[in-house]
């Protein structure tokens, strides 16, 4: 699975306010360690290798905008999810595109291959003209919307 947006970092209080926008933090990891899901693979034998020295490399030059190959080397993280078929109000609008969180939004260069999420057309014109909240709710109105979080405050998301 992967993300439309990805936030690195979110404190609890910002998981709460996008909580307070019908978003949920999903309860199970992607990229648990104690799933088996890469089966055959020389160095992790059908699981996921965790929060590693590697996966922290992987993780890092995603953020700087360097190649990573794949997502097979990600470090563990959740998904903020929101339901499809949702309009917010013009005031609702207003308030989540002053969500610190919101202006943290992130989409790492498709040479990256980070491989998240396509934007649909109206989102994706409102991103290049630089309106991360307007990506958003374009991308929410359009259908459901998954966000990427890695860490949970300071701590690594587990």
């Amino acid at each position: 699975m992967a993300g439309h947006f990805i936030v690195w970092r979110m404190t609890p209080q910002e998981i709460a306010s996008a909580v307070a926008f019908n978003f949920a933090l999903s309860p199970a990891l992607d990229h648990d360690p104690t799933v088996h899901v890469l089966a055959g693979h020389p160095n992790y034998p059908g699981l996921w290798p965790g929060w590693t020295p590697q996966t922290r490399l992987v993780l890092d030059q995603a953020r700087r905008g360097e190649n990573i190959n794949n997502r097979n080397f990600l470090p563990p993280h959740r998904y903020l999810q929101h339901p499809p078929g949702h309009a917010f109000t013009p005031a609702q609008q207003i308030s989540l595109r002053t969500q610190s969180w919101v202006q943290n939004l992130h989409r790492p260069s498709l040479g990256v291959n980070f491989g998240l999420a396509a934007l649909c057309l109206a989102a994706q014109a409102e991103w290049d003209a630089g309106d991360r909240g307007g990506a958003l709710i374009e991308q929410i109105a359009h259908g459901a919307t998954s966000i990427e979080v890695y860490y949970r405050g300071r701590k690594e998301m587990s």
